[in-house]
């Protein structure tokens, strides 16, 4: 198996690059700049797609508080069974106002 390398200033650029990057723990789902801009709502809704493997989170007038850029949402992982860690990148959805997080690839 070859060896992949990595250098402390990939991690670094992703956010840079002004593309809306979430990070996920057991507890919490935390966005960039850039994804807490382009969601700019005070709640979301979250939601799981168990065929695409992704999580949206769209704005909603009630649902998940956004504080600090931090979604906690340890009920949200516990009830669709996930357990995550990582930097995921997110693509914007304008049609749908939110944000969708594909868990297939970590950054």
């Amino acid at each position: 198996m070859p060896f992949e390398v990595f250098l402390p200033e990939q991690e670094a650029a992703l956010f840079r690059r002004k593309q809306p990057v979430v990070a996920i723990s057991k507890n919490s789902i935390r966005l960039n700049k850039t994804a807490y801009e382009k969601l700019s709502a005070e709640s979301v809704e979250l939601a799981y797609d168990r065929d695409g493997n992704a999580i949206r989170v769209r704005r909603a007038d009630s649902g998940f508080k956004i504080q600090n850029k931090k979604i906690t949402s340890k009920g949200f992982f516990k009830h669709f069974g996930l357990s995550l860690n990582g930097k995921f990148l997110a693509r914007y959805s304008e049609e749908e106002s939110s944000l969708v997080i594909s868990l297939n690839n970590t950054k």
